[in-house]
């Protein structure tokens, strides 16, 4: 088992089961000197997440920590775009309750466009993974609802996105 660091889509834990198998969520941990930032360029024209590293003491990034079967971290690697947008990486990330540090995975990207938008179907995987995880009302408002986002003209992908919260339910 790896464990994993998610902190944009793949916090939604219907997302997550939905992409790989015998995924199990462990809680909510948050990433030291890093801030969430919505400019990775993703290949669709859209923006993605991202850890971006500041180095500041003051920023910090909540996520879900989960356990990954070996066998998946490939399938993971695929999805996540590693060789195309984003490389996995270790980091130290930490409890949220009683402060430990764990190392983790987390893919951090390698494409950036500040001036790209995230679909509003992806803001929605990330929004209800916050949601999911409990992440603080305040990282909530300062970190994702005030981001904007666009609609998706490929309407078909719009709508595989949204079904995965009701084939779940």
């Amino acid at each position: 088992m790896n464990y994993y660091f998610a902190y944009g889509s793949n916090m939604s834990l219907k997302r997550i089961q939905h992409r790989l198998s015998g995924v199990t969520h462990i809680g909510r941990y948050k990433l030291p000197g890093y801030k969430l930032q919505f400019h990775k360029a993703g290949d669709d024209g859209s923006a993605k997440c991202d850890a971006f590293k500041t180095n500041n003491s003051a920023n910090h990034i909540y996520g879900a920590l989960f356990k990954v079967p070996s066998e998946e971290i490939q399938k993971l690697d695929e999805i996540e775009g590693v060789g195309s947008g984003y490389i996995r990486t270790n980091v130290m990330i930490m409890d949220d309750v009683d402060g430990k540090l764990l190392e983790a995975s987390t893919y951090i990207a390698t494409k950036i466009n500040n001036n790209l938008l995230p679909f509003s179907w992806y803001f929605n995987h990330v929004y209800q993974g916050a949601i999911e995880n409990q992440l603080p009302e305040q990282y909530i408002q300062e970190n994702i609802l005030c981001v904007t986002s666009i609609e998706d003209v490929d309407q078909d992908r719009d709508r595989r996105e949204r079904e995965v919260y009701l084939n779940l339910l």
